[in-house]
């Protein structure tokens, strides 16, 4: 194999890493730039994506939750825990830039068949920010490490039930900032 092509296929594959190198702290300001500019679905997505950035849901969790909160104004309450063999819950609060305009404006969603409103919501993500949404996810999961949380801590908040795919996923992550860091 020539040098070319290791170096293509090195770049396929970066191109093809799943969480896309989301950032935390540049993506959240992002999205609530974006929030006031946007009307009607494009403003319930967008808020979809804050409530799943900030708690580190799952696509479909974080649905849920919008709902919950269109539904009934809570702001902190828990949501099953998907892709669990136990029925287990987790804490969601939804943030205040989320407020109650954007509850009047997005109240239909309410009505939405959850499947098919994950589907659009994760096209929407895409198209406009060229990011995968569970990338959201796992941006919040570096956050809370780079803050010093433990991987147990972050496995209650997050739902995972293997903390070694956590630990893993983190360690790596902060290893390459590390790296970043110190220009190596």
């Amino acid at each position: 194999m020539s040098e070319l092509s290791i170096s293509n296929n090195k770049e396929r594959k970066k191109k093809l890493v799943w969480d896309r190198n989301v950032e935390y702290d540049i993506f959240l300001p992002r999205l609530l730039k974006t929030l006031p500019r946007l009307k009607g679905k494009g403003k319930c997505y967008c808020s979809i994506a804050i409530l799943q950035l900030t708690n580190g849901l799952r696509a479909m969790e974080s649905i849920m939750a919008f709902k919950r909160f269109l539904e009934t104004g809570d702001r902190k309450f828990e949501v099953k825990v998907l892709k669990q063999k136990h029925e287990k819950y987790r804490p969601v609060r939804i943030p205040d830039q989320i407020d109650n305009n954007i509850r009047t404006e997005c109240y239909d969603l309410k009505d939405e068949d959850l499947l098919k409103l994950r589907d659009r919501y994760r096209m929407w993500l895409y198209k406009t920010f060229k990011v995968n949404s569970h990338s959201l996810r796992y941006a919040f999961v570096t956050k809370m490490a780079e803050l010093g949380m433990s991987p147990m801590i972050i496995a209650r908040i997050t739902g995972h039930s293997e903390l070694r795919y956590l630990i893993t996923y983190t360690h790596k992550k902060l290893g390459e900032k590390a790296l970043d860091l110190l220009n190596i």
